[in-house]
């Protein structure tokens, strides 16, 4: 299209002067138009190909091709192109071809420059109307474009309503119905208003038709039953009589705004508060409130709004000027403030506010205004002075106390302490002040120190000890137990914590622990144990306790696992105690075995009591390893029945004889030795009735040491006879002491006494045998001077005749005198010892004893007897035994020559030996095992009397019988066989 303003035209004439006169006289007239000449219509054609023109003007007689058909040649390329023809010929039918063909105007030529004006107005007219067609269209796209976009619904009717005359898609959207159905009933958008709207609607459709513009929400219910809220804001379109000949509007579809609204709205009456818009001035014009402002100021919004107007005047006048320099600051600084002060509510009460805003503008006016909210504070005010109060209570109470308390950063640095701190460290709080707290302890634990806060940060609590440095250099030890918490002021984790003097537990817990030790000591010393179980199953047992049941320090049983330990024997008592225990509350006391981990077996005293007013209950006791002391206790009953059996064998008794009172105390054996009635003894008698006793030859003598003794309260010793129940004399040895005071007065005379009759009876066996002994010596010594008479003679005549046959018998003499000497020895120095006994092989035994005794040049020789084979082993000194084979076979070879015969044989329990030699007569048999006797002219005379010793020392017994071939048969009884 052509530039705004001008009208660029083509005129095409066939006669070019005419046509350059035409665009001189319009260009005259119309200084917009500009005119370009052609004078083929061919040649037009291709200049409308190459320029555009805003309108063209054509003869129509023209050889090449008239009017009319340069028209339609036009036409086909531009449809709307304004196209005047211009022509000399004029008819009806040139006429309506033209206008057939799309003519846009018909001018016939004249004469006069007048037509010139006509055709230029023509043009003008043409061109105008072109260009207001084009705007139109134009729009007319653009706004069907603009409709089909828009979520709007654009509406154009008619003046009444009857009639639709446009509306956009948005309408099916809102509506849910078709466009078609609108067109055909135009007034049916009315049946989906909302029946409480409807009237409304219509209202607004009459004021529009009236000429009014409108503006109105509304709700729109759609076939599907949603419903919708919209706002339709529409004007007429009114003619040049001022009559309504359209209505046009849009509706929006504001439902999201009116639930977004009516949410907002539900926050703001929920709200502990209201908003305010004020205008930017110090006196708070209001211009509205919403929200609970009743509750807060006394007053309605509406009050509010229309009444007080200014907001300052609800402000306190105490702080109406403080309150406006610092909204002004805020809104400087920040574009926005947060003020806390007081206002008079209606009732004349003083309320503290909070009163938050931000300075924007108003979309409406473009003015600053100051959007706000505003909510009582008054409790949180009152809380805080609250707060304040209990604060400066909490820092005096915390100066109060005993304890230290602090609080520390993360990097040890002090932050908050008590007047305690100062106190005990001895620094100034202004040396205190963000202090490493480290520095005020000790070097060796100011690592410790730092370890704790750590901890206590990460994990959120610890509990460490250790010894303050005060500025005098003293040394206080201390607990200190922290806990994490976050700063309220700088959200950053810091220890709190209290720290308590513990100098004295300290020195409690060095005595606990020296108690401790004590205890742990004595525990072992006394193999003690203690232990302790509740009903919940809980049970505690001492280092004592697993040491006597050889258990890991480790171990803690249950309950069931501790009972375990006790013998079979013993469980059902010990189970049945501690059951008792726990149901009944009785105590308990018992000796018992128990089974260690280790397989021993030990004695236990175990003691328990149940702890009063403990819940649960609880049974708490000790155990000690009594096994010692029981076997001390067996060793005493044995050493007790063996006491009792002394006493019943040997006559053993005690006494106490009670000096200051006179009164001697004895046991029944005693008291039957002195012929004093035993019951009244018991009780205590006087000593004379004992002394009375006393034989008449041994009385003033004992009686003389009883006084020395309790003179001296030393120790009493002396051997006396006594004449017993029967008028027996019986010997006893009294053996006592005499206990007296500090002062040396004599208290007490304890002592026992000791039947010795029989002892006193083997003294005088003794003395008996000692002379037997000395007749025994006259035995040898006349043995032995039998030999050495013979050597004497034969050495005598020897030296006399020179001759060597006497040596013979000198050397017989000699052999003689050593086998008496060597079996003199043997009775003298071995007599009736024996070592320990052991399996001894009889056979093996014979074999060598034979060994020795038989002389392999002799005949005699050695067999077994016909009775079973070897039973085996005997018990027996096996050196003993072999002694004794020797002087039996020696004694058989002695009596039966060189050429006897021995067998060696078992009877019932025992053996024999037996030869064929001569035998022993009957008379002999009683004396043949006394010393000196024998029929052998070589013999010593103490072979069988070393063998009756060595029978007897083993507890055996022997006997001479006749052999079955007549020789001499020893039948050795009594041994004991192995195997």
């Amino acid at each position: 299209m052509s530039t705004v303003g001008t009208i660029r035209v083509l005129h095409v004439d066939d006669d070019p002067s005419f046509a350059d006169l035409v665009a001189t006289f319009l260009e005259r007239e119309h200084d917009r138009i500009n005119v370009h000449t052609e004078s083929d219509p061919s040649d037009g054609l291709d200049r409308l190909a190459e320029q555009e023109f805003d309108c063209v003007v054509s003869d129509y007689d023209m050889p090449s091709r008239n009017g009319i058909e340069f028209l339609e040649a036009v036409r086909d390329r531009n449809p709307d192109l304004p196209f005047i023809l211009f022509t000399g010929k004029g008819s009806e039918e040139i006429a309506s071809d033209a206008i057939s063909a799309g003519v846009t105007d018909y001018l016939q030529k004249g004469s006069g420059t007048s037509q010139y004006v006509v055709l230029a107005n023509r043009i003008s007219n043409a061109v105008e109307q072109h260009r207001a067609r084009q705007v139109v269209q134009e729009t007319e796209q653009k706004l069907s474009e603009l409709a089909d976009r828009t979520d709007d619904l654009l509406f154009m009717f008619n003046g009444d309503w009857s009639e639709l005359l446009f509306i956009n898609s948005a309408y099916e959207e809102i509506w849910g119905r078709s466009i078609a159905d609108l067109e055909d009933a135009p007034s049916s958008f009315l049946d989906l208003i909302h029946p409480e709207d409807r009237q409304k609607v219509r209202q607004s459709m009459e004021q529009l038709s009236n000429g009014n513009s409108s503006q109105i929400e509304y709700r729109v219910v759609r076939p599907d039953g949603d419903y919708r809220w919209v706002r339709g804001d529409s004007k007429p379109v009114l003619n040049e009589q001022g009559d309504v000949v359209r209505i046009v509007g849009h509706v929006r579809d504001i439902t999201d705004q009116r639930e977004r609204e009516l949410h907002l709205k539900t926050i703001i009456d929920n709200l502990p508060g209201y908003v305010y818009r004020h205008e930017y001035e110090s006196e708070y014009p209001l211009q509205f409130v919403k929200g609970d402002a009743e509750s807060i100021t006394g007053y309605t919004t509406t009050e509010l709004e229309e009444n007080i107007r200014l907001a300052e005047e609800i402000i306190h006048p105490d702080d109406r000027e403080d309150i406006w320099t610092e909204l002004l600051e805020g809104i400087e600084a920040r574009g926005r403030f947060d003020s806390t002060y007081r206002i008079i509510a209606k009732d004349g009460d003083v309320r503290w506010i909070r009163d938050q805003g931000t300075l924007i503008e108003d979309p409406a006016t473009g003015n600053e205004v100051i959007d706000g909210f505003i909510t009582d504070i008054s409790s949180q005010i009152e809380r805080e002075r609250r707060l304040e109060r209990q604060q400066t209570f909490m820092d005096e109470s915390l100066d109060a106390l005993q304890d230290v308390y602090y609080v520390v950063s993360e990097d040890g640095e002090l932050i908050r302490w008590n007047e305690r701190v100062s106190e005990i460290s001895g620094y100034a709080d202004s040396e205190l002040d963000n202090i490493d707290i480290s520095a005020l302890f000790v070097e060796e634990h100011r690592e410790r120190i730092t370890d704790s806060i750590d901890e206590a940060i990460q994990t959120g609590a610890s509990t460490t000890r250790a010894d303050a440095l005060t500025v005098d250099g003293e040394r206080i030890p201390f607990e200190f137990r922290k806990t994490r918490v976050r700063d309220p002021v700088h959200g950053e984790a810091v220890a709190v914590g209290v720290g308590r003097d513990i100098s004295e537990q300290v020195q409690r817990e060095r005595e606990l622990e020296r108690i401790r030790d004590f205890f742990t000591e004595a525990e072992q010393l006394g193999e003690l144990g203690a232990w302790e179980f509740s009903t919940d199953g809980t049970v505690v047992w001492t280092d004592g306790t697993r040491r006597i049941h050889d258990v890991d320090p480790e171990f803690t049983p249950t309950l069931e696992e501790a009972l375990e330990f006790f013998h079979p024997e013993d469980r059902e008592t010990i189970e049945q105690a501690v059951t008792t225990a726990l149901e009944r509350g009785e105590s308990y006391e018992a000796d018992l075995r128990i089974n260690t981990a280790e397989g021993d077996q030990r004695w236990i005293r175990t003691r328990a009591k149940v702890l009063d007013g403990a819940d649960p209950r609880t049974v708490r006791g000790f155990v000690q390893n009594i096994t010692a002391q029981k076997e001390r206790e067996q060793e005493l009953q044995t050493a007790h029945a063996q006491l009792e059996n002394a006493i019943e064998a040997g006559a053993l008794g005690t006494w106490e004889w009670h000096i200051q009172e006179d009164r001697v105390v004895v046991d029944r054996e005693f008291a039957n030795t002195f012929d004093v009635d035993p019951d009244r003894a018991q009780d205590g008698v006087e000593l004379n009735e004992f002394v009375s006793s006393i034989h008449t030859a041994d009385r003033d003598r004992v009686e003389a040491e009883i006084d020395e003794t309790v003179e001296t309260c030393g120790d009493f010793e002396s051997e006396y006879r006594v004449l017993d129940a029967d008028g027996d004399v019986r010997w006893v040895l009294a053996r006592g002491t005499v206990n007296g005071d500090a002062d040396g007065t004599p208290l007490s005379f304890p002592g026992v006494l000791i039947d010795i009759t029989e002892r006193k009876r083997m003294e005088r066996e003794l003395h008996q045998q000692n002379e037997r002994l000395n007749e025994f010596a006259g035995v040898v010594s006349h043995d032995l001077r039998s030999p050495l008479s013979v050597i004497e003679g034969r050495v005598e005549l020897a030296r006399e005749d020179g001759e060597n046959e006497h040596l013979p018998a000198i050397e017989s003499a000699v052999d003689r005198m050593n086998r008496i000497i060597e079996d003199l020895l043997w009775l003298a120095r071995e007599g009736r010892d024996i070592g320990s006994l052991e399996p001894v092989s009889l056979r093996d035994t014979v074999e060598d004893a034979w060994a020795i005794v038989g002389d392999p040049a002799a005949d005699a020789t050695m067999n077994y007897g016909d009775e079973d084979g070897d039973r085996g082993l005997i018990k027996a000194d096996s050196d003993r035994l072999t002694q004794l084979l020797e002087n039996l076979f020696r004694n058989a070879i002695e009596h039966g020559g060189d050429d006897v015969r021995v067998t060696v044989g078992f009877v019932d329990d025992g053996f024999y030996v037996e030869d064929d030699g001569p035998g022993i007569p009957d008379d002999d048999r009683d004396t043949v095992f006394e010393a000196g006797y024998s029929t052998a002219e070589s013999g010593t005379g103490f072979g069988l009397r070393i063998v009756k010793q060595i029978v007897e020392a083993h507890g055996w017994e022997i006997r001479v019988t006749r052999g079955r071939d007549g020789g001499a048969r020893f039948e050795v009884t009594g041994v004991e066989f192995d195997g």
